[in-house]
């Protein structure tokens, strides 16, 4: 509930360490905007990722954010996890 992960067309697009001014997130009915600072990029040189780690989200969001994110584990794995 306090990183992200995204699929990157570009990947030079960030460098890790590097601080992200504006994040906006758009999850359901929720939007959250806070900062964010790259701390990694990996995967296949076609379908980089980055992982993008959230700063200064507060606490509402971050309980709004977990209870969407163990809403979709439930919808994609079952309620055992």
């Amino acid at each position: 509930s306090r990183g992200i992960a995204i699929r990157l067309a570009d990947p030079d697009r960030f460098v890790r360490g590097e601080t992200i001014a504006h994040v906006v997130l758009i999850f359901g009915n929720g939007r959250i905007e806070s900062k964010g600072r790259v701390v990694h990029i990996s995967g296949a040189a076609d379908e980089p990722v980055c992982g993008i780690e959230l700063k200064d989200i507060s606490a509402p969001d971050e309980a709004r954010l977990q209870a969407f994110l163990q809403g979709m584990r439930r919808e994609y794995f079952g309620s055992g996890v």
